[in-house]
């Protein structure tokens, strides 16, 4: 079993915040919505980069973890 060292308390911390969880899930039904939907998945150009910049703060926040991980 894997301990939980410090820089990993404190990744998880803010991954696990309720404001960042509720945005990631509103993230994620989002844009599975648009996929299903089989729309256009951004009407402008600005709604595709705030897409992406939320999608790789998710990503930056579960490479974080990792990381701390392997510390």
């Amino acid at each position: 079993m894997m301990m939980l060292n410090e820089k990993m308390v404190k990744q998880l911390g803010e991954f696990c915040n309720r404001e960042s969880l509720e945005n990631y899930i509103d993230l994620m039904e989002d844009t599975a919505s648009k996929f299903l939907d089989n729309d256009e998945v951004c009407s402008t150009a600005e709604e595709t980069l705030d897409y992406v910049r939320a999608l790789l703060r998710l990503r930056d926040d579960l490479r974080n973890i990792m990381v701390a991980m392997k510390e």
